[in-house]
């Protein structure tokens, strides 16, 4: 199953500092460049100077093997953000990379605070249903963040914490591929229980009446860090309400606790095994530096052939998974305990495992 990259996208396009781009300098409220001029551009230019948002998808490798891999392209609800989006997906059809666009409703800058913050809300449900809509699938799931609004970047690095999504950027002075791993965040889910049938009122409303809010102010002083004032005797949701609201509806990920032991005490590896592939060293190393493995041992060694990694559980009850992966020549079985104990927490370390290693 392809890898689902969500890719909010921001106007470097059309503003980056690469000189040799013919509608530069364009000055704000300037008409936008020809499609075609664009087009033709973006055919020879440089991958690292194109835009933020091919730079990033390059160096994810989507763009060397794209047939794992398919492209959504977030947003603004601008003219710019939308001829960005577009011209970005003609490129990515050019390079065999599957991708669609989706426009973010009221996520502008020019009509306001009040449509922006609107508009920072719809990203959030955004967010949450294109996560969902591809998990739903089968998909894996990460966020490139490098192109959008700052407060755009805010957002989703929360979201995808509590989704346990990685996020990644490229800064620009550097050149490189930064990943923001997600945390085993989990949020007092009970701290809001009591809040969950307004909150999922006011996120189908939209507004509410003031005074429908004041019983839940006397009780719940804590609303208020989630509301906003909309003037004319209305409050909604903040955008940081709706994603209390919209983190509601997820099923509970009971976290196991963290591995005390160092990444080196968790090698049992005998390194005169000669029979394993050569990527087992890297391997061993990705699974003893991950925070909730505890020892990894060999399994067995099956036949030759087999290269994309497989993780599955061994024994749910004590935590153990195995890793099988290798080459044309040889193939290995490895043995991975963990801190998980149950079918469920087995699951959680398992996609947490499989994201890592099949990333590389």
């Amino acid at each position: 199953m392809a890898t689902t990259i969500l890719t909010t996208v921001g106007t470097s396009l059309l503003t980056g500092r690469q000189r040799d781009r013919p509608w530069v300098p364009r000055n704000k409220g300037d008409p936008l460049p020809p499609e075609s001029v664009v087009t033709e551009w973006l055919r020879t230019a440089e991958l690292a100077a194109a835009s933020a948002e091919i730079n990033t998808l390059n160096l994810l490798g989507s763009l060397e093997d794209p047939t794992r891999f398919r492209v959504r392209l977030i947003h603004s609800d601008s003219e710019d953000g939308k001829f960005c989006a577009l011209r970005l997906q003609e490129f990515l059809e050019t390079r065999s990379l599957k991708s669609e666009t989706r426009r973010v409703d009221l996520l502008r800058y020019d009509q306001g605070s009040t449509t922006f913050r609107r508009g920072l809300k719809n990203l959030v449900r955004t967010l949450f249903s294109e996560i969902d809509l591809a998990r739903k699938t089968g998909s894996d799931v990460l966020i490139a963040a490098t192109g959008g609004f700052k407060a755009e970047i805010a957002y989703t690095n929360v979201i995808a914490m509590l989704q346990g999504v990685s996020v990644f950027y490229v800064y620009e002075d550097l050149g490189e591929l930064v990943e923001l791993e997600p945390l085993p965040l989990q949020w007092k889910r009970e701290s809001f229980r009591a809040l969950v049938p307004i909150l999922e009122e006011l996120s189908a409303r939209d507004v509410l009446p003031d005074s429908k809010i004041q019983s839940w102010r006397r009780t719940h002083p804590e609303i208020e860090l989630l509301l906003e004032d909309m003037g004319g005797g209305e409050v909604a949701l903040s955008a940081l309400g709706t994603i209390i609201a919209e983190a509601s509806r997820l099923p509970v990920e009971e976290w196991p606790a963290m591995s005390t032991r160092e990444p080196s005490a968790k090698n049992g590896m005998d390194e005169a095994h000669q029979n394993k592939p050569e990527q087992t060293s890297h391997v061993v190393d990705k699974l003893t530096k991950n925070p909730y493995v505890e020892h990894v041992r060999y399994g067995s060694t099956p036949p030759p052939g087999l290269r994309a990694v497989q993780i599955e559980v061994v024994d749910a009850t004590n935590g153990e998974l195995g890793v099988r992966f290798g080459d044309s020549r040889k193939s290995i079985v490895l043995i991975v305990g963990t801190t998980a104990r149950g079918s469920a927490q087995c699951e959680l370390i398992r996609g947490n495992l499989e994201r890592k290693l099949r990333r590389d």
